[in-house]
């Protein structure tokens, strides 16, 4: 792996190849997002799904695999306060490439 850590919270995705072609890969993706409890979404119109966004901005969302209780799942996303965005999303360190 060429990170010490897994740094995405979902993977979207239109199509996952069944089949990797880079020959330094150890496992699937899906192998790897499922080891280290990444939720994983295929089929998504990730085209769409990306205007969608750009026109409207952040929005907020939940993967999530039960919907028995939708009222309590929009309750949470309404309460949801995101927390060192800025501070969470980049390297701690500075590196040069050459």
């Amino acid at each position: 792996m060429e990170s010490k850590k897994v740094w995405v919270s979902a993977v979207f995705v239109h199509e996952l190849a069944e089949v990797s072609s880079n020959f330094r890969k150890s496992k699937e993706l899906e192998e790897y997002l499922k080891e280290n409890g990444v939720p994983g979404l295929k089929g998504v119109n990730t085209r769409k799904l990306t205007k969608i966004l750009r026109n409207s901005g952040t929005m907020r969302g939940k993967v999530t695999g039960d919907v028995s209780d939708v009222q309590k799942i929009v309750k949470e996303i309404k309460e949801y306060k995101p927390k060192n965005l800025v501070r969470n999303g980049f390297y701690k360190k500075t590196l040069c490439y050459r």
